[in-house]
């Protein structure tokens, strides 16, 4: 069985990686998939999560939740 850990973001360079890093290690090997997607960061966290994650999104801030 696979499954998807959807992690939405917005300015989260700093706390991406242990983030991911704690979601893999709770995981078996090869039955995790990390998605992020991202709202609009002005930082680096789309950069981070390209180099962190298997599939990174990006959305522009629709007028919700910020």
């Amino acid at each position: 069985m696979r499954v998807t850990v959807v992690i939405p973001v917005l300015n989260e360079e700093a706390e991406l990686p242990e983030v991911i890093a704690h979601v893999r290690r709770g995981a078996v090997p090869g039955s995790v998939e990390i998605v992020v997607v991202d709202g609009g960061s002005s930082d680096r966290t789309v950069q981070t999560a390209r180099r962190l994650a298997d599939r990174t999104l990006e959305l522009s801030r629709s007028g919700r939740a910020y």
